[in-house]
């Protein structure tokens, strides 16, 4: 075939653009590293200092090589609170601990360089109780603990064991333990729950009322879910149900006494003066369970439509009374959001947080509270209340009430997360955290301990700018505490925050408190979802 005249032209100009495309380029680029600052000959040892431990003040040493090159560059702090460097030579440092040091990593600074160094704990009037039985602790989290009349406490959450009990001791979701934090081994529930307990409270008969998101195996009638009912030793409270069976035959069963479940997951459980119990969750309709009515076969359940916090009797039966509409045969519309924490007052009043801006058709931002008949309190005046979300409220010894979240203004007043509001509902402007930027992230769990202080947690680094890792210390004024904060922050098995405080309770005539959550490590110190501080 013959080619004409413009398809050769078009093959020549490939053929030299081709040629022209396998010249080799030889020239050079610009280095990727040309402008990197040359490495600094200078070296801090992470082997421990010398001592180990120590108070504000004290002077320690540490260990390396080349300071004296960079004498006048060196920046040394303690948990990153910059410290006094009293003497250096070429391979030591003496360095004073500085005022709001707190245990954790000691750093060295040159310029924009930083190198690690040794761990080191600062002693203080806050110290964790290396004498409670926490270093093996619980498997996962405990969410709530519970003091009784006599001296033990109860502890519920995601555990499957407590101190190496092992399956045998059946403390899934739930245990006993001493004042020392030893199990208790008395205190069994055979295995037969199966999930997540989230709340355990004390009932008036001496009984535990336990909520969650779990099952309980063993009745010939059933699985009970969500609820149960234990005696103060762990065993189910149960009776006996006779009915004839199918085949003719009389039959005598084991029933659950508590008569009462949820479709949803049931967070909460508060029981008033008289002895009924307020429960609070993510559920849509109450299920009333009737074992064998009039002898027969069978097992009948009552819904009844609620909105997330109904009254039960001690029985479990359901109390239409309390934030019940009977008009239209179904519990009231409540709030446009969820609950996140709730607190019940002597007088039975329900103080409720969270994230919403109604309740009905009443604005209420983020708090209100609940009369004792489930009606709403208009004495509880909040004005135009937190801008944001309220995680916790909790109370204080004068009466006054500390909540925590997300909220940046209560009432249109500047309160960064953190604030006391009196008992009508309305701030309390002798509480402030001050000019300064208070926690520079989200609150979640906060108390007032023994002495008087109060301890708040969540995902901050910082209070007023000092590094706190998640746990500060405040004296009741709402200022950083400057002699409380030794103790480092909360460490976690997980590669990623998780909300390290779930629960707290004062122990010892004041002089300490018992923490638990999802924390492996408080203090550079393992204690395995609990821990006790002394103060």
């Amino acid at each position: 075939m013959r080619m004409n005249k413009n398809m050769l032209a078009v093959l020549l100009v490939l053929f030299l653009l081709g040629a022209g495309a396998c010249k080799k380029d030889t020239s050079v680029g610009k280095d990727p590293y040309g402008d990197a600052k040359e490495q600094l000959k200078i070296k801090l040892n992470t082997t421990a200092a010398s001592p180990g431990a120590g108070s504000y003040g004290d002077v320690i040493s540490l260990t390396g090589n080349g300071f004296l090159k960079y004498k006048d560059s060196i920046v040394i702090k303690f948990n990153g609170q910059p410290a006094i460097i009293k003497t250096m030579s070429d391979t030591t440092l003496q360095v004073q601990v500085p005022e709001l040091a707190s245990s954790g990593m000691v750093t060295m600074n040159v310029g924009n360089q930083v190198f690690p160094g040794p761990l080191f704990t600062v002693n203080g009037l806050m110290q964790v109780d290396n004498t409670f039985a926490s270093f093996v602790g619980a498997n996962n989290g405990i969410y709530r603990i519970l003091p009784l009349p006599d001296g033990r406490y109860i502890i519920a959450g995601a555990f499957t064991d407590y101190n190496n009990g092992g399956a045998r001791a059946g403390n899934s979701g739930i245990a006993a333990i001493l004042a020392d934090g030893n199990l208790d081994k008395s205190f069994k529930t055979e295995g037969r729950i199966k999930g997540i307990v989230n709340d355990v409270q004390l009932m008036k008969s001496g009984q535990l009322l336990i909520c969650g998101t779990f099952n309980v195996n063993g009745y010939t009638a059933g699985i009970v879910s969500g609820l149960a009912l234990l005696t103060s030793k762990g065993a189910l409270v149960s009776g006996s149900g006779s009915h004839i069976n199918k085949n003719g035959d009389p039959v005598i069963d084991t029933v659950p006494l508590f008569k009462a479940a949820f479709d949803g997951a049931v967070y909460q459980l508060r029981v008033q003066s008289n002895g009924d119990v307020i429960a609070i969750g993510g559920f849509n309709y109450y299920l009333g369970k009737h074992y064998y009515p009039a002898g027969k076969d069978t097992v009948i359940t009552d819904s009844v439509r609620v909105s997330g916090v109904v009254r039960l009797h001690a029985d479990g039966s359901f109390d239409s009374t309390y934030n019940y509409d009977l008009a239209a045969h179904r519990g009231k519309e409540m709030m446009n959001g969820y609950i996140s924490n709730t607190y019940l007052q002597a007088d039975d009043k329900l103080i409720v947080s969270g994230s919403f801006t109604k309740n009905g058709a009443t604005t209420v931002n983020n708090l209100f509270r609940i009369n004792a008949d489930g009606t709403l309190d208009p004495s509880f005046q909040i004005g135009s209340g937190p801008d944001d979300v309220v995680n916790y409220v909790s109370p204080l010894r004068n009466g006054k009430f500390l909540i925590t979240g997300r909220f940046l203004k209560y009432n249109g007043a500047s309160r960064n997360r953190v604030a006391v509001i009196n008992a009508d509902g309305s701030l309390d402007t002798g509480f402030d955290t001050g000019t300064e930027t208070g926690p520079d992230g989200y609150v979640y769990k906060s108390m007032e301990l023994g002495n008087g202080r109060i301890l708040v947690t969540g995902d901050f680094q910082h209070y007023n700018g000092i590094n706190r890792y998640g746990c500060a210390i405040l004296e009741p004024t709402g200022k950083l505490s400057t002699v409380y904060n030794n103790i480092g922050g909360f460490g976690f098995t997980q590669p990623f925050f998780t909300v390290p405080l779930m629960d707290g309770v004062n122990a010892d005539d004041g002089h300490s408190t018992i923490l638990t959550g999802s924390f492996n490590k408080l203090d550079l110190k393992q204690n395995n979802r609990l821990a006790r501080i002394n103060y």
